[in-house]
């Protein structure tokens, strides 16, 4: 019989009954009282359950020749094994927690090794698809490369580049322009104290609508602006300021494809781009096509623009993927001028007729026609999702820059470094800009917004030019005042009196005294 802690024969020997071993007493007591439970079974234990068990004549010899008192004399240190025995017997103890603590340690080490072997395989196999996915992309984007490398040489080789002394006669009619109407100021004019309905019309059509605005700087010695609006279905009219021209779109185009932009090029023609990227001029008094010339591409025009203060004869096509052309109207030819991959949804052109405005949703760059070699003018960059650009505009001034997102209204002075603020922004708090425009001089400001109810108002400012601020002069709900839902568009329009506001709302169009 040997103690299950120390491995000795015991002394006096006792059996636990929750594992059925055999211990010295005075180690298993020692334990009891540490710990509370059965070294082996670890089950709860008090000493009062332990047995002592009785010995026979030969264990009892065995236990007294191991354990005899005559041996503690024979070494002359009669009452240091008494002493030692207790020790012994802590050493014991504590040796037995020991080895239960290097087998715990064991089994949790073998785990986290176990562990550990899976995370790589995972590891290794995560590795090998990441370098197989690098690969496809790689082969993907050479490919995607090439392939808008092809259709940049597609277009370049369709049409011919602008020629140097054909963009230096721009650039020098440009500045004759600018010297000619730099002090050129336009009126500004008085903001409405209330909105007044003058009349409404019944839109027929059921097509969606789209807004042409032009401003004729140098086509006029008033400096009219031209509006209006067309049916983007090719059933409907063209409207321009208050007069209607019945005319069936599909014949302007040929059948081929629907109008995308409309721009008054004078009093008797229209500049007109198509979905598929072609344009031309069409004539209001013959309701004939001038001029029409193919893009090359179906990329639809988002731009059309018309510079009658610098040449009668050129105007500028820009496409949605940030492609500009330069029309020679007297020669019927198109010149290539940009061949950019550049995501283009909104576009305008500077009326010195040089700097092109190109913009989406989250970026806005400017460019200048006859240095399209140079980097351009980065005006905004990854504009958060959440206030995405609206619209954008040159100013009249020709140093302002007008640019809405969903939350704000900022005026940019060209002039400064990119980014600069001309004067303090307009900053929405709950309600998000729809629809913006300026009266001639841009000095008055009418923004449509929406509140998160859908909620519409016509907010109106001028311009303050000791604060350097927009102050408002009116805040009018446009739904309950004129009892329509859906405002799908704004024009402002210069009458004989005053400032006319157009309002494309549900099926009709209202002019309102501004």
């Amino acid at each position: 019989m040997f103690c299950a802690i120390s491995g000795k024969v015991p002394k006096t020997a006792v059996l636990s009954p929750n594992s059925k071993c055999v211990f010295e007493k005075s180690l298993i007591e020692e334990y009891v009282r540490q710990n509370g439970k059965d070294p082996i079974s670890k089950d709860a234990l008090d000493v009062t359950q332990l047995i002592e068990i009785a010995q026979t004549p030969q264990q009892y010899a065995l236990t007294k020749a191991v354990n005899s008192s005559t041996l503690k004399s024979n070494y002359s240190i009669p009452n240091l094994l008494s002493t030692l025995q207790d020790e012994w017997d802590a050493v014991m103890v504590e040796n037995f927690e020991l080895h239960e603590q290097l087998d715990f340690c064991k089994k949790e080490l073998s785990k986290a090794l176990y562990r550990f072997d899976a995370a790589m395989n995972v590891a290794t196999k995560a590795t090998s698809e990441a370098d197989h996915l690098r690969e496809e992309i790689k082969v993907l984007t050479e490919n995607l490369g090439n392939s808008d490398l092809n259709a940049s040489e597609k277009l370049e080789n369709q049409f011919e580049p602008v020629s140097d002394e054909f963009l230096q006669e721009l650039a020098r009619k440009s500045q004759q322009f600018v010297s000619k109407n730099k002090k050129r100021k336009f009126r500004s004019t008085r903001p409405p104290s209330e909105l007044k309905l003058l009349c409404e019309r019944e839109l027929s059509t059921t097509g969606s609508f789209g807004k042409f605005t032009f401003n004729s700087f140098a086509g006029s010695e008033s400096g009219a602006k031209f509006g209006g609006l067309f049916d983007t279905t090719g059933d409907g009219f063209i409207l321009v300021n208050e007069q209607e021209l019945k005319c069936n779109l599909d014949e302007l185009t040929r059948g081929e494809a629907l109008v995308s932009c409309i721009v008054p090029a004078d009093e008797n023609r229209l500049l007109f781009g198509l979905l598929n990227g072609s344009h031309g001029i069409f004539n209001i008094d013959t309701k004939t096509i001038e001029h029409i010339q193919s893009s090359g591409h179906d990329l639809a025009v988002v731009f059309i623009g018309y510079l009658p203060g610098v040449s009668r004869d050129v105007y500028v096509t820009v496409h949605e993927h940030g492609n500009i052309f330069l029309t020679d109207i007297k020669n019927s030819r198109s010149y290539i001028l940009e061949s950019s991959s550049f995501e283009t949804s909104l576009a305008d052109m500077h009326k010195d007729g040089l700097l092109a405005l190109l913009g989406n949703k989250s970026d806005l760059i400017i460019r200048e026609i006859t240095k399209l070699n140079s980097e351009p003018v980065e005006v905004l960059k990854n504009q958060p999702e959440d206030d995405p650009i609206v619209n954008a505009r040159f100013g009249s001034n020709g140093y302002w820059l007008f640019v809405a997102t969903a939350k704000t209204l900022k005026v940019i002075d060209l002039r400064k470094p990119a980014g600069t603020l001309a004067l303090e922004e307009i900053a929405l708090d709950g309600e998000i800009i729809k629809f913006f425009d300026t009266d001639l001089s841009g000095r008055t400001l009418y923004l449509l917004i929406e509140d998160a109810n859908g909620t519409a108002f016509l907010n109106v400012y001028v311009y303050d030019k000791t604060g350097k601020k927009w102050l408002s002069t009116l805040n009018c709900p446009v739904n309950s005042a004129f009892n329509v839902l859906l405002i799908k568009d704004l024009l402002i329009l210069e009458g004989e009196n005053g400032n006319v506001l157009k309002l494309l709302a549900d099926d009709k169009l209202l002019t309102v005294k501004a």
